[in-house]
């Protein structure tokens, strides 16, 4: 694909996710703060002393460490069961958000891997009121992946995510579909255990 090509279709990206209504910010608000946690995202993924076997465990904790500076995942585990969030118990809601973060954690960080060695393109960061949105592209030199944050301000100038629109698809909307046909069907402590099995076949791969 051509500079011209590529630049092309990042502009007509911009244009077309969902930005009606939103005004751009300022270079040190949100954009800033997603590109400086992607950045140590990446490196975290390139040290190459980091590489082996025996440090994979090492290496998980530290992205984990940064994943978790940068996104809100109570929000994220509320959002995705919708109004049966509200039905549970403390207790629960816990568990669930818990198991939810782990979940996230490992899909959000198994897509960015596969590009960790390539360019990382930004659009303008655009806000509205005390929400945000951050596009990027994840570009190789024969695919690219399309990666949209949206972001909360929280504590003074703490931009949070809150969802993560991959190549198009929310991830909590998707998860919300899922969560809501195996509820209409089970009781939550299914899910929970659904929860479990789906993370033991993570790690068993990671």
């Amino acid at each position: 694909m051509s500079r011209r090509n590529f630049i092309g279709m990042l502009i007509l990206f911009l244009a077309m996710n969902g930005m009606a209504g939103f005004c751009l910010a300022a270079a040190d608000g949100p954009l800033s703060q997603v590109k400086s946690t992607v950045e140590h995202i990446i490196s975290i993924l390139q040290d190459e002393s980091l590489q082996a076997d025996s440090q994979k465990d090492k290496k998980r904790l530290l992205i984990f460490d940064e994943v978790e500076k940068r996104f809100n995942f109570d929000l994220m585990a509320k959002l995705s069961l919708g109004n049966v969030w509200e039905r549970l118990g403390e207790k629960q809601q816990q568990e669930f958000a818990q198991l939810f973060s782990e979940l996230l954690k490992s899909t959000y960080i198994h897509r960015v891997e596969g590009y960790s060695g390539e360019k990382v393109l930004y659009g303008k960061e655009l806000i509205r009121d005390n929400l945000a949105q951050v596009s990027s592209i994840f570009a190789k030199s024969n695919s690219q992946m399309s990666i949209v944050y949206k972001l909360r301000k929280e504590n003074g100038e703490q931009w949070l995510v809150y969802d993560v629109i991959i190549e198009g698809a929310s991830l909590i909307k998707q998860y919300r579909r899922q969560f809501s046909q195996i509820l209409d069907h089970e009781e939550f402590k299914d899910l929970i255990i659904r929860l479990e099995d789906k993370m033991k076949t993570i790690n068993s791969k990671s």
